[in-house]
């Protein structure tokens, strides 16, 4: 298996979420809203190992080829059988019991609401939700509907929308509203999932235009009660922004884990609008070697690791990644201090620091 193995104490079971939002789809105008969540949660259960893509052969298949077209051909759509991601993504399974329930021995469980970039499939977080889902969360990741390259529905895949182009303040729209569906059925959920969630205790994590939304959620939904984005802005052009237009005040912790190319991270613009305003507890680290990628799958699941990783190590940015993702959880929903959130670590030292405000 490319991806790194857990480190938590407990074995993960996993689950997909075929919801439904009465609500008109803001992307295409139908009367529903179909949102796909991929539920990672401790379970008691064993059984079949999940899927990456899908339980489903042919879904699973279909999604693997949409995805190696977007991505080895750089949103170009090429595609042939012997493409570079295609056989390490079809039919691979995970540490994760399919179709298992949540424990119910621990307690309610605290909840990571993941939220991937622009056309990045929510699967590219999976390394991400296993990790934290073996520490004792339950982690819900989502897929944006139209606009992820693939997203799995209940009785086929969703490609991605033409028509999706440039239309910014749409998407972060229809992202802020499948979060809120998602909070608002949290308790509800099925399959026992929603009676082990925590609902007073919910962090989002957000990769590129998934950490905006995960930032501009938290600045209207006092329910997100923390938020860390993976080298991500938290404003965008030609978008309403809290942090960069309305210049609101923020309370909620906020980490901000980039890399050095200063494009997506805090070299963006809309960070400075976030700083000049009061805030609470907040971080910005670096991590040496990584591009924007680095903090997804894309990392380890793409042989060229100089596009989608950078120089450091694929395995080794997943770990490092997946270290204070959990670090900041512990943190901010179990009040656990956490070493690596007081400065440099010489077990991390590709990380530096450049912002420790835990104030």
């Amino acid at each position: 298996m490319p991806l790194v193995t857990p480190t938590g104490p407990y074995s993960v079971g996993s689950r997909r979420l075929f919801l439904t939002n009465p609500a008109a789809d803001p992307i295409t105008g139908s009367a529903t809203r179909w949102i796909t969540v991929n539920a990672f949660f401790p379970t008691a259960n064993t059984g079949t190992a999940a899927k990456y893509l899908s339980d489903n052969a042919t879904r699973d298949t279909s999604m693997a080829q949409l995805l190696a077209q977007g991505w080895d051909g750089t949103f170009n759509y090429y595609f042939t059988p012997n493409s570079t991601q295609y056989p390490r993504i079809r039919a691979l399974t995970i540490p994760a019991v399919t179709n298992a329930s949540p424990r119910t021995d621990l307690g309610p469980l605290p909840v990571v609401i993941v939220s991937p970039g622009f056309g990045v499939s929510g699967a590219y977080h999976t390394s991400t939700a296993l990790e934290l889902a073996s520490r004792g969360y339950l982690v819900l990741v989502l897929s944006v509907t139209w606009e992820s390259i693939a997203t799995e529905l209940v009785s086929g895949v969703a490609p991605q929308q033409a028509s999706i182009a440039n239309q910014w303040q749409l998407l972060l729209t229809a992202r802020l509203a499948d979060t809120t569906y998602v909070l608002d059925q949290l308790a509800s959920l099925p399959n026992g999932i929603g009676g082990a969630a925590d609902t007073a205790r919910v962090a989002m994590v957000g990769h590129s235009y998934g950490g905006y939304t995960a930032m501009e959620k938290a600045y209207t939904d006092s329910r997100v009660k923390a938020v860390m984005c993976l080298d991500a802005p938290c404003g965008w052009p030609n978008t309403t922004s809290s942090a960069q237009n309305g210049g609101l005040p923020l309370g909620q912790p906020v980490f901000l884990l980039s890399s050095p190319s200063g494009v997506n991270g805090d070299g963006h613009a809309s960070w400075q609008g976030f700083q000049s305003h009061p805030h609470g507890p907040y971080w910005v680290a670096e991590v040496a070697g990584t591009v924007h990628t680095a903090f997804t799958d894309l990392a380890v699941m793409d042989p060229n690791t100089a596009t989608f990783c950078g120089t450091i190590a694929p395995a080794r940015a997943q770990m490092v990644t997946n270290a204070y993702v959990r670090a900041f959880a512990d943190y901010a929903l179990r009040g656990v201090p956490d070493p690596l959130l007081t400065g440099n670590s010489t077990d991390y030292p590709e990380v530096t620091y450049k912002i420790t405000d835990a104030s």
